[in-house]
């Protein structure tokens, strides 16, 4: 018996297939093990008025050895990398600055999050007299 086959038939695999049939019916009992190791990039349905403003993708881990290891994001990936590693440092002075510039391009709290509090969260702080805090 091959190792993918031998996988879908443990036990505990019955439960994953049975929750991914739920949602799409016509998937086939099929998982190759190697795949749970690995980390995909997926562009959600956009039936959801948040998603569809956000246009974002999102990213699902796999794991490594265990479950308490994620999959690590494959270092092709990663623009400009040196090292394993990435970290950005930035002064929270900087925090107001950072966020003019995104509105300037258009991404600020109205168009991230389509719910009317924050339309209108965003006018008030855009045309508001008072300084924001």
């Amino acid at each position: 018996m091959s190792s993918v086959k031998a996988f879908n038939k443990q036990y505990h695999m019955n439960y994953l297939h049975h929750d991914i049939k739920e949602e799409k019916p016509y998937f086939e009992k099929i998982i190759n093990p190697y795949d749970m190791e690995d980390v995909f990039v997926v562009k959600a349905k956009l039936d959801n008025a948040r998603i569809l403003k956000q246009q974002g993708l999102f990213m699902i881990f796999g794991i490594e050895t265990n479950k308490m290891n994620p999959a690590t994001v494959p270092f092709e990936w990663v623009l400009n990398r040196t090292d394993t590693t990435l970290k950005l440092k930035i002064k929270h002075t900087d925090k107001q600055s950072i966020l003019n510039q995104l509105n300037v391009i258009g991404i600020n709290k109205s168009t991230l999050f389509p719910e009317i509090e924050y339309q209108g969260r965003h006018l008030i702080d855009t045309y508001s007299m008072t300084p924001k805090k």
